[in-house]
């Protein structure tokens, strides 16, 4: 049985274990995607980037964010393609017009992913913090023994 004020810190070990181990579990979940896609997606074509979407979204906080998503071009079996990324970021990282070398799925040319998208940064954040949580989370329990 937990005494006087400690179920706070029991409380605060389960929580920030758990949210390490959910932001430890979507980082692995990223890497493993993102291994898969360049695992298929093999074809090299040029693209280009022909326009850029902006996505604003507001957090349950009420703070007001916007997403940047190129939207690149490219030909592949004498067709022409024009797919939205599925990775944005907070600044226009992409111009109208740049170039950009694009890696295709033979068996599907609407996968593919572009090497200069950070993906590794998204996955660097996730695990980041999941092991800083667990860090947290067993310090709370070393030091104050629940």
């Amino acid at each position: 049985m937990v005494m006087g004020g400690a179920w706070i810190f029991l409380i605060l070990k389960y929580g920030f274990g758990g949210i390490g181990i959910i932001f430890i579990c979507v980082a692995i979940g990223l890497i493993i995607s993102n291994k898969r896609k360049r695992g298929v997606c093999t074809q090299p074509v040029p693209a280009v980037v022909v326009n850029i979407e902006r996505m604003d979204s507001t957090s349950t906080d009420g703070i007001r964010m916007v997403s940047w998503f190129p939207i690149f071009e490219y030909w592949y079996g004498g067709i022409s393609i024009q797919k939205r990324s599925s990775m944005g970021s907070a600044h226009q990282d992409f111009y109208i017009g740049q170039r950009v070398q694009l890696y295709l799925n033979p068996q599907n040319p609407n996968e593919f992913y572009c090497p200069l998208e950070k993906r590794g940064a998204l996955q660097g954040t996730f695990l980041g913090v999941g092991c800083v949580s667990v860090v947290i989370a067993v310090l709370i329990a070393v030091v104050f023994g629940i």
